[in-house]
């Protein structure tokens, strides 16, 4: 087990007990966008806190950090393609890479809380088949991204659009998951559903980094846009399976 790995299971495990022991003082770790100005630390405590009612929740979050995390911490880190094609041949330091990216995570704080809600009241059809083909058609600009990148021409418009797409499918995808389980399974669900997405997105970072590479060793630029073209085609056909087989619940 990796040093940050083994640090990461501690603190959230200080945390389940915490929220255990003393659940009003939990209360002012929870993250509430209309009060995160008054209470800034909540973007980062709301990220290892659980469910406390199912021990199952943080029991499956957990087991899926033990198995995998320590290898994606030696081998991959946080990088991601997009970062990694920035750094690479764009010139891009590591921390203008990182920031680059910083409008999916403005567009989802704002956006998603109120698509979840929406889909509450609509359906989740909608949301879950037009994000993912929103997000996939945004990727599609990907595929031809120059070397010599222009950030606001090449990258920022197609990211905003991403990020909408992103926010549209997230949110209602979560809230539809809790919305129908049971009370006594909310902590079950949503374990599940955290594990998934972690398992998927390891597989998808490993079979990627395949085409990627190109058959070398290391990224290069037509390995780049075979990728980003893969992960376009992969969005809009999951954002097609959501069309055909996601039923909206009948309005009682």
């Amino acid at each position: 087990m990796t040093k940050w790995v083994q640090r990461l299971i501690i603190a959230n495990v200080i945390m389940y007990f915490v929220e255990q022991m003393a659940p009003g003082f939990a209360g002012y770790l929870v993250l509430q966008p209309r009060f995160v100005l008054r209470e800034p630390w909540t973007l980062v405590t709301y990220m290892f806190l659980h469910d406390p009612r199912s021990i199952t929740h943080i029991l499956f979050n957990m087991l899926g950090l033990w198995m995998f995390g320590s290898r994606v911490e030696e081998r991959l880190g946080g990088k991601r393609f997009l970062t990694l094609y920035l750094i690479e041949f764009a010139g891009y330091s590591a921390l203008h890479a990182g920031l680059s990216l910083l409008p999916i995570t403005i567009v989802m704080f704002f956006v998603s809380p109120r698509m979840g809600r929406l889909s509450m009241q609509h359906g989740p059809r909608l949301f879950m088949s037009l994000g993912p083909i929103r997000a996939g058609v945004a990727v599609i600009a990907y595929t031809r991204l120059p070397v010599d990148v222009d950030y606001w021409v090449d990258i920022f418009p197609a990211l905003l659009v991403f990020s909408v797409g992103l926010s549209l499918t997230v949110a209602p995808l979560t809230t539809t998951v809790l919305a129908d389980a049971g009370p006594g399974d909310a902590g079950v669900a949503s374990g599940v559903n955290n594990a998934v997405a972690r398992i998927a997105g390891l597989l998808a970072i490993a079979i990627l980094g395949i085409a990627a590479a190109g058959g070398g060793d290391h990224l290069t630029v037509h390995g780049f846009h075979v990728t980003m073209g893969i992960v376009a085609g992969l969005l809009i056909c999951g954002g097609l399976i959501g069309a055909i087989g996601i039923r909206n619940p009948a309005r009682t």
